[in-house]
């Protein structure tokens, strides 16, 4: 019987293997190049449940929003940490990491709104097959306002409901700060959306910081190895490797075997992910 003594120790030892070399950012690693000039930066927890039976309890994790005078740019602080990591271990050793046993990842990808012009451009990583990226044109969310009140970090908010990509939302929104963004693919409103979550609760944003820079802070695109595709195809590699993380990246030659206390060697099954943000 495997234990999790045996999961834990797996994980710290798959870690460090995608770890940037010390002393080296992103910007050191990849050829970069600022799209436009940070005018705020919103910071959120975000609370969800990776895994849609609900068998297992929710987890945080930490989301930045960075908007420009032109771009919004939001990601997952560790979702984006391990990607980078990998990435980086990858373009200097021509190997790869992997962040399927980390459990701090909420598959939402990275999201560049307005880059380019008009569009969304998602950035999604999927371990051994690469980094996908796609652009799609900027979603138009069929918000309704209606008369609720509530304040949320100190700022009046309003709320607003939607159903969009098979989800039901609920975000409160403050006219206070009228810069139409929030997280993830969240835009569309006459406000900073400053709290959004789902109608089942599987995936909850709070706001917890807002931060004007004190100087100027560009908004970097990195230029990484990416697999240029679309929406579609991403979404089918995505249940994929969603489904049963470790047979996925068993498919791709990176192997997940303990030994057990009779000498066996085993092969580990992870949880799964499957709860993905978008389900159509």
């Amino acid at each position: 019987m495997i234990t999790n003594r045996f999961i834990l120790l797996t994980i710290s030892l798959l870690i460090p293997i995608a770890s940037f070399s010390q002393g080296k950012s992103e910007l050191d690693v990849f050829k970069h190049t600022a799209i436009d000039t940070t005018q705020l930066i919103v910071s959120y927890d975000l609370n969800f449940k990776y895994d849609i039976t609900g068998t297992k309890n929710p987890r945080q994790d930490k989301v930045y929003t960075y908007i420009g005078q032109r771009i919004c740019h939001s990601f997952v602080e560790s979702e984006r940490s391990a990607d980078l990591k990998m990435a980086a271990q990858y373009q200097e050793k021509g190997s790869r990491g992997s962040r399927a046993a980390m459990l701090l990842v909420s598959n939402l990808g990275e999201t560049y709104t307005n880059y380019p012009k008009g569009k969304v451009t998602v950035i999604y990583n999927m371990d051994g097959a690469g980094s996908y990226l796609y652009e799609e044109t900027t979603p138009k969310m069929p918000w309704k306002i209606s008369t609720e009140h509530k304040i949320v970090l100190g700022y009046n908010c309003t709320a607003a409901t939607c159903r969009y990509r098979g989800r039901d939302y609920k975000a409160w929104f403050t006219t206070d700060i009228p810069l139409s963004y929030g997280p993830w693919k969240f835009a569309g409103l006459p406000g900073l959306i400053m709290e959004v979550e789902t109608q089942d609760g599987d995936y909850h944003w709070v706001a917890v910081g807002v931060e004007k820079p004190k100087e100027a802070k560009p908004i970097y695109f990195l230029d990484r190895t990416y697999v240029k595709t679309n929406r579609e195809k991403t979404r089918k590699q995505e249940h994929l490797l969603l489904k049963d993380p470790a047979a996925y990246l068993d498919s791709y030659g990176i192997k997940f075997t303990v030994v057990s206390f009779s000498g066996e060697a085993v092969k580990l099954k992870f949880f799964t992910f499957e709860n993905p943000i978008e389900k159509e």
